[in-house]
């Protein structure tokens, strides 16, 4: 499964203003852009355009120590991305859109090998808020993702898939301090591919509470879930967490999120038999910092730094490929974004 996999739920934020500072790992992004809008002038938005429109840009790298194949250093990913989302300024309706080309097992020097290929990913989103008031908010997001893979010649062809997406999410104000927020995702895969190897079923979901201690921040505690089934409703991978999420303001320029993920487990099944064949139970860890700095009241350069640790059951290595190393089998992987948001 991909590990920056919730980088997309940043799309998550257009639909969900209320946990807008803690879904993901890029949370503070769309706050940011809010807080942008919120400082200009409303009747002067209101005569320029009916729409509030927002581009996110952005470089994402994801490696992991030791990570080689055919004995060269590879990166898992480099990722150029482009995001745009539209909000109808007299609508409850918002818009989505995100273009992602991953390139995957380049070398660290940027070199294409013959195992190096392209996911290429197109994202179309459409949001509705359905409840908004003081006690309250929901909002269903409907989702569509186009993802195909480019190989070199010579190379197998990789599944390509065209998915549907369900998403319900929102919260619920005990008082002016305290919530429950939550979102949960019901995807379908239409696959190229078919087999029992391939997922065509995944949930994915968090459920929480926040706590606001001051003007300037907010704390989130939620329980993560993802799990995957095939068309035969066998179980193929299942990861659980604890997540937490810290949103802090410094002054009008800078603003910070630290974060965490502590994994319960993470386990990986035969879905002919149903066997658990690799697993990292109690113990796996992800620290990182997101980092906002508002050029303009308009304009944000930000980014996101973070390490993760897992410990294996079994090794992930081959003859071909090494992706965990040491006699306890442990993964670290490294992220690194950076990009620059702006309202327009």
């Amino acid at each position: 499964m991909n590990y920056a996999k919730n980088s997309y739920l940043f799309l998550l934020l257009t639909a969900l203003p209320s946990v807008s500072q803690a879904v993901i790992d890029e949370p503070l992004e769309e706050a940011a852009t809010e807080r942008a809008v919120e400082q200009q002038p409303t009747k002067k938005v209101a005569e320029e355009s009916k729409f509030n429109i927002s581009s996110n840009t952005f470089l994402e790298i994801e490696e992991f120590k030791g990570y080689t194949i055919n004995d060269k250093k590879v990166f898992d990913k480099i990722s150029p991305v482009v995001q745009v989302a539209i909000q109808p300024l007299d609508s409850k309706w918002s818009y989505f859109m995100e273009y992602k080309v991953s390139m995957r097992n380049y070398t660290t020097n940027f070199h294409s090998e013959q195992t190096s290929y392209n996911r290429n990913r197109l994202q179309l989103q459409a949001n509705r808020n359905l409840i908004k008031n003081q006690d309250a908010t929901l909002n269903l997001s409907f989702v569509y993702r186009k993802e195909s893979n480019d190989v070199k010649n010579g190379m197998p062809a990789k599944n390509s898939y065209h998915s549907y997406w369900l998403i319900p999410g929102g919260s619920y104000n005990f008082n002016e301090k305290f919530a429950f927020v939550f979102w949960d995702a019901g995807y379908y895969y239409d696959n190229a591919f078919s087999g029992p190897g391939y997922n065509d079923w995944e949930w994915e979901s968090e459920h929480g509470f926040q706590y606001r201690i001051n003007d300037k921040m907010l704390a989130k505690l939620m329980y993560y879930t993802d799990w995957t089934w095939n068309s035969h409703g066998d179980k193929t991978w299942e990861q659980n967490q604890i997540r937490g999420y810290f949103p802090t303001t410094i002054n009008e320029q800078w603003n910070i999120q630290p974060y965490f993920r502590y994994f319960l487990n993470e386990k990986n099944y035969d879905p002919v038999t149903g066997a658990t064949t690799n697993r990292a139970d109690n113990g796996g860890l992800r620290l990182g910092l997101i980092v906002n700095y508002n050029l303009t009241p308009k304009t944000t350069l930000w980014t996101n730094l973070a390490w993760e640790q897992t410990t294996w059951q079994h090794s992930k290595n081959s003859q071909q490929v090494h992706l965990t190393y040491g006699d306890d089998n442990t993964q670290d992987f490294r992220l690194y974004s950076i990009g620059i948001r702006h309202t327009w």
